[in-house]
């Protein structure tokens, strides 16, 4: 079965994916980002064999792909940033399929500055695209589409994974891991665990190890080493983009413009007062 790592784009999920892949797929909890060869991408070409011409091919292929993977028995932990939506008739995961999930939230008005640094795109762009019901993600660059994610907007991305009760969630506040991290992922692990139904205590040398390699800085300065395989060029610039670029000092408060402050606030109004944001 598939335990999921669910996440609307720049939210932390790659953070959250790097202590987990520390912690499960270590002796001692120190990470490299080797480690997330473990903690594959769901939908992506690990998993489809051949080019699709069309976003929407990729349907076709969710329940197929889980079902192979329910084969060997052994339990997988993939990562998605695809809404837990329906398209065509078919939904993005069954609960046959799916042991349990963790979604990351963020807030839009920290997410919309590190979506707009990560794409090149203006603070505009990134609420249409974030205010956008029909927003389809994929790597436009190389033509094909074994990557397509299906995210709809951030309103109705959260509210997808989180309303959904026939599937075992913990969510996690992306702003809560700046004040409590060492709780969360020590409540991280235990969820995990009792999905796993691993009845192995806590290995405090191993979490401290996990939580300590993966903080921001440190997966920032391996990414300024070259060793983040994930980073993806600027059409503009033609550079790697900075992937862990501001972390927690992402202040919304500071960064955003009165004017782009305003229409996020507008546009996720009830969402905001939903998540005490």
């Amino acid at each position: 079965m598939i335990i999921w790592l669910a996440s609307y784009p720049k939210s932390g999920n790659t953070w959250v994916r790097s202590f987990l892949s520390a912690y499960y797929f270590t002796d001692d909890g120190m990470f490299n980002f080797d480690l997330l060869d473990n903690f594959k991408q769901f939908p992506s070409k690990d998993f489809i064999n051949m080019k699709l011409s069309d976003p929407g091919e990729i349907v076709n292929y969710w329940h197929s792909i889980q079902d192979r993977l329910m084969e060997n028995k052994k339990i997988k932990m993939l990562k998605t940033h695809n809404a837990l939506i329906s398209f065509n008739k078919t939904k993005f995961t069954l609960p046959k399929y799916s042991l349990g999930a963790v979604y990351i939230l963020r807030d839009p008005r920290n997410l919309i500055t590190s979506l707009k640094d990560h794409t090149d795109i203006t603070y505009d762009e990134a609420l249409r695209f974030m205010c956008n019901e029909d927003t389809i993600l994929y790597d436009t660059s190389s033509g094909d589409y074994d990557a397509t994610h299906f995210i709809s907007s951030w309103s109705t991305h959260y509210k997808s994974w989180t309303s959904d009760n026939n599937i075992k969630t913990m969510v996690i506040k992306y702003e809560d891991l700046e004040t409590d991290c060492n709780k969360i992922f020590k409540d991280l692990v235990i969820f995990i665990n009792k999905l796993l139904k691993n009845s192995d205590v806590i290995n405090e040398e191993k979490l401290y190890n996990a939580i300590k390699s993966t903080n921001f800085k440190n997966l920032r300065k391996k990414e300024e080493l070259g060793e983040f395989k994930e980073s993806v060029i600027s059409l503009k610039t033609n550079k790697k983009v900075k992937f862990f670029n501001l972390g927690f000092e992402n202040k919304w408060q500071k960064i955003l413009p009165d004017k782009i402050k305003s229409k996020v606030n507008d546009k996720f109004a009830d969402d905001l007062k939903y998540l005490n944001y």
